[in-house]
């Protein structure tokens, strides 16, 4: 039975950064969920910094918090 896996995350990741993460996530799904790779469906859905809030201010304008 495939396992169905969403991650939402902050646009601007390179495409190596989002294939580590593919890889990272598939992993850590087949050792503690036990299932095989091909199991596993991974989606991450990007989103715009101005689409995206914490505390109630746009990460768009808290972009620095990234920089480090």
């Amino acid at each position: 039975m495939p396992v169905l896996i969403t991650v939402q995350l902050p646009k601007g990741k390179s495409k190596e950064e989002l294939y580590q993460a593919f890889e990272k996530i598939n992993d850590a799904t087949c050792s503690s969920l036990h299932v095989p790779p091909q199991d596993v469906r991974i989606t991450i859905k990007e989103v715009g910094l101005d689409h995206y809030s914490v505390g109630g201010v746009l990460m768009s304008e808290r972009e620095h918090i990234y920089d480090e």
